[in-house]
């Protein structure tokens, strides 16, 4: 999107680095704020790096380029604040909480069938732990459940899973 701003007339480039925290906006909402915004910013001629709130959610910080570069914005980075800490606490807090919310769930009809596996989607790691990774996982994860199995799928390649 960037891109679509135009070049660099006046020789001056601006990096444009963003964060955003979710829910955000549709992209397309976002993209006419953000598109707004960055003309706003690039007819003013007092241009001085700033951090802007584009939408609830979704902020950029423009940073004036060393040199100009072929377009007069350029992408700069990006703040995921949502994003968390160390991938194994993250996977510990957030199967925790699949637990907890899945186990509820299906209590009304738990006595209708002998076994129960709970299959999380790993949209935290990816599938991509070690075996050392998935043994520290399973150490961390020392809760009492009633699932038989639990198991993470990879959501990259659904045939690679492990069981936890």
């Amino acid at each position: 999107m960037l891109a679509t701003l135009g070049s660099s007339n006046s020789g001056k480039s601006w990096f444009v680095i963003y964060s955003f925290r979710r829910p955000l906006a549709p992209w397309d909402q976002l993209a006419n704020a953000l598109r707004s915004d960055l003309t706003i910013f690039q007819g003013d001629s007092e241009r001085q790096p700033t951090t802007r709130e584009v939408a609830a959610g979704f902020s950029i910080r423009l940073i004036r380029a060393g040199h100009p570069h072929a377009d007069s914005f350029v992408f700069g980075g990006y703040i995921d604040l949502d994003s968390g800490g160390f991938i194994l606490s993250e996977m510990d807090r957030n199967i925790r909480i699949c637990v907890t919310e899945k186990t509820k769930r299906v209590a009304h009809v738990r006595e209708r069938y002998p076994h129960w596996w709970l299959i999380l989607v790993d949209r935290i790691g990816y599938g991509r732990l070690t075996g050392l990774d998935q043994e520290r996982l399973s150490q961390l994860l020392q809760l009492d459940h009633s699932w038989d199995k639990i198991i993470l799928i990879n959501p990259l390649d659904v045939t690679q899973g492990y069981e936890l």
